[in-house]
């Protein structure tokens, strides 16, 4: 892409992409040319209900006392500013809150994955790494895996290859998302299938929800060089908080809606990712996303719609129509 093509950090914009010239950033296009194809030449295929694969990208830990403090004084919450206090007395800060998030995926019978940064502070492109230090909180790790959920690489925006940053965190993980989705496939899908990564989960728009890539489905990026498939597996990011409150801007009440209506249309052959990270799963300047999440979980477990795991989606991806 070129420099008017890419954003501050990087990143492609939505606003340059085929699916904004032709607004059809949600329509399944690719999945409907198969069906049609398949269907011209008399090619028998089976559907399979979509799936929604669920993760948290973990950010910061750290920063309630400073932005959830700044809210309550901005809005003189005095009540929520003695509860900050008294969070950071006891050394619980209220974004550190992967206990809450377990509890309640728990509830709704998902397993969600968790993506951790390995480098802190300041990074490349202008972006902010962590702002905790990785080696200081194996027992998040820890508590996540002994749950029965996934712990993954948040590949941070620095000049360190994933292996290295794979090592450096011994996160024991061979799935990843980029860090502000800073990335763009023509260059970092080869970084990707020179690693050590099976699944790759970066591919979304940060300024919209719905298809990237105009497909629903799982899959493996082609190596047009080599003339054959890359050596891991792509699973496009569908939906994220930060996409409805940053740049979207929609009313919070609206989100949950959102997302299921999405789900509606499209009952067959998608794997949908829905990122929501650890601080939206919180009150005072979050407040209100909690319960939108709690929406799309009760829809999900209400009408027993499957949710997939890393492994799960590695082995759809290589699944041969």
């Amino acid at each position: 892409p070129s420099s008017e093509e890419l954003d501050e950090y990087g990143r492609f914009k939505y606003e340059k992409s085929y699916q904004a010239r032709f607004n059809c950033i949600e329509d399944n296009l690719v999945q409907k040319e198969i069906n049609t194809f398949c269907s011209e030449h008399g090619i028998k295929t089976k559907s399979k209900p979509s799936t929604f694969f669920v993760s948290h990208d973990i950010d910061t830990i750290y920063g309630s006392f400073l932005q959830d403090g700044f809210w309550a004084v901005k809005n003189l919450k005095i009540g929520t500013i003695l509860s900050i206090l008294a969070n950071e007395l006891i050394r619980k800060p209220h974004w550190k809150n992967m206990d809450r998030i377990l509890k309640l995926n728990s509830e709704y019978d998902v397993r969600s994955t968790f993506f951790w940064l390995v480098n802190k502070g300041a990074g490349e492109d202008n972006i902010m790494n962590a702002d905790y230090n990785l080696t200081s909180e194996k027992a998040l790790l820890k508590q996540v895996s002994d749950a029965g959920f996934t712990n993954g690489l948040h590949k941070s925006s620095s000049k360190m290859t994933l292996d290295v940053e794979l090592e450096k965190g011994e996160i024991h993980t061979t799935y990843n998302r980029y860090h502000f989705l800073n990335f763009n496939p023509h260059s970092d899908w080869s970084k990707i299938s020179a690693s050590k990564l099976t699944l790759d989960c970066s591919l979304g728009f940060a300024e919209r929800y719905g298809f990237r890539n105009s497909y629903g489905h799982v899959f493996q990026p082609f190596d047009i060089e080599e003339n054959k498939p890359f050596d891991f597996v792509e699973a496009p990011l569908n939906f994220m908080d930060g996409t409805f409150h940053k740049y979207m801007k929609m009313p919070r009440s609206q989100i949950g809606d959102t997302i299921i209506n999405f789900y509606e249309k499209n009952q067959e052959n998608c794997h949908f990712s829905l990122l929501w990270h650890n601080t939206y799963f919180t009150d005072y300047k979050y407040g209100g996303f909690l319960s939108e999440y709690k929406k799309v979980m009760a829809y999900i477990y209400e009408n027993r719609i499957g949710h997939l795991v890393p492994q799960q989606l590695v082995e759809e991806g290589k699944l041969e129509w």
